[in-house]
This record gives structure tokens, C-alpha cells and sequence, in this order.
């Protein structure tokens, strides 16, 4: 979490926050945990080679415009 903007650390939290609380309510629903929310971290600089410990190819990828 170090790498991360504290804007993005926050911005996350406040986005799993609203999923745990939609959770609980069951007449709300959240829209930050939907599939389409664009739910992503960003890290500004380099990860170091120890940080990645594994990758994966998606089956299918989702393109929004077609």
C-alpha cells in the first residue's frame, strides 16, 4: 500500500466501505462492486520484481463498446 496515492487508498476504502454496507441493507444496491465499475489500483511508480508473485490471462475481456 505504500506505493499508492493516498487519494487511491481512499478512494478504495470508501468503494468497499459502500459494498460492505450495501451488503447488509438488502434494499440497496451498490454500484461499486458491480463487474462494470472499473474497479482498478494504480501505482505511479515501478513495482519491484518481488512484489509480483504470479499473473493470469482473462478468458474474456469486456469491451464497452461493442
Amino acid at each position: 500500500m505504500t506505493l499508492m496515492r493516498e487519494r487511491r487508498i481512499r478512494e478504495f476504502g470508501g468503494m468497499m466501505v459502500e459494498l460492505a454496507f450495501c451488503e447488509l441493507l438488502s434494499s440497496r444496491e451498490s454500484h461499486s462492486g458491480s463487474p462494470w465499475a472499473g474497479t482498478a489500483l494504480s501505482i505511479p511508480v515501478d513495482l519491484p520484481s518481488d512484489c509480483i508473485v504470479g499473473h493470469y490471462y482473462p478468458t474474456i475481456v469486456h469491451d464497452p463498446l461493442h
